[in-house]
Parts: C-alpha cells; structure tokens; sequence
C-alpha cells in the first residue's frame, strides 16, 4: 500500500475521532463548568490538515508522480540516482470500466 494512502487513511481516522468523541467530549465539559467551548491547537490542525493532506494524495496519485532511477539503462540522459517527475495528465483520463475519454492528453 502507498504509503501515502496509509498517512491519509490514519489522518482520516483521528479527524473522524476529533469530530465524534473527543469535540463533543470537552464541549459537555465546558458546558458543565460554565464557559464557552474553543477547539484546542490539535482539533484545529486535523480540521485544517486533512483536506490539505487529501489533496496531495489525490495530486500525487493522479497527475504528477516521482520516480527513482536506480540502474543506468537509460544514460546519458538520466543518470543513476536521478529522480524524474512524470505528468500523468499527458496521457489523458480515462474511464476506468469502459476506456472512454475523459480529458485528452497531449
């Protein structure tokens, strides 16, 4: 499994349990003491980190990736060791049942 999907299913897991138990939790607790509930600096972070975190998951997977050359089959041009940027959007999007075109690539 990439482990980016791992990151953003975990990221996915705290921010489910932010917003069911521990939110609701301290808000009762505020409540009960009498003043007014603020989401502390972590609640804030899973909030604002996982849409971010899901859109780079979701820009890796779908249109640019990072690829490591390890042998040098492919010298003079890239060398050992170098790491290339691959534009998946040059192939185009395809629909992934019935191969229909989606967006054209160039």
């Amino acid at each position: 499994m990439n482990a980016f999907v791992f990151v953003l299913l975990a990221y996915a897991f705290l921010f489910v349990i932010d917003r069911l138990y521990v939110q609701p939790l301290r808000r009762r607790a505020a409540e009960r003491a009498g003043r007014a509930y603020a989401p502390g600096l972590a609640s804030f972070c899973i909030a604002v980190g996982f849409p971010v975190f899901a859109a780079l998951v979701v820009v890796r997977t779908f249109v640019v990736d990072v690829y490591h050359v390890p042998t040098p089959s492919m010298a003079p041009v890239i060398e050992p060791g170098d790491n290339i940027w691959v534009n998946r959007l040059a192939y185009g999007l395809r629909h992934p049942w019935d191969g229909r075109v989606l967006l054209q690539g160039r």
